[in-house]
């Protein structure tokens, strides 16, 4: 019985470590954001390029259309252009810009920050100001 205890206490102090595996993260920074008008005039076209950097120690796969802005108001908003998809793969340390992102957003509404989110992770973020 001892050996049990001792076993399932030793599980105990060591299966936090091993089940906390490096979660990929992705540091994140604004290159360039334009504004322009479109045929509606409740809406904003912006055009957005970042700059991505793997901040992990694993291999991270990702394409920009993965990439929401969130308004001042709090709502998310996907790319709008997705024919210039760019897969981005990133090894530790390694960084890439992804450029030619392009958000329709209402004209009263400010983008405040750009996530990537690939299923349901949060890799990244970013403020866009």
């Amino acid at each position: 019985m001892r050996v049990f205890w001792t076993i399932l206490l030793a599980m105990a102090l060591l299966a936090p470590g091993l089940a906390q595996k490096a979660r990929p993260s992705v540091a994140m920074k604004l290159i360039k954001m334009d504004k322009t008008t479109t045929s509606n005039p409740n809406e904003s076209l912006y055009e957005v390029s970042l700059e991505f950097t793997n901040t992990g120690s694993e291999l991270v796969r990702f394409n920009n259309n993965e990439v929401l802005l969130v308004d001042d108001q709090g709502n998310y908003h996907r790319v709008v252009r997705l024919r210039n998809r760019q897969v981005l793969l990133l090894k530790p340390g390694q960084s890439e810009v992804a450029d030619r992102m392009f958000y329709q957003l209402p004209s009263k509404v400010k983008p405040k920050r750009a996530v990537l989110r690939v299923g349901n992770k949060v890799l990244g973020e970013t403020g866009l100001e």
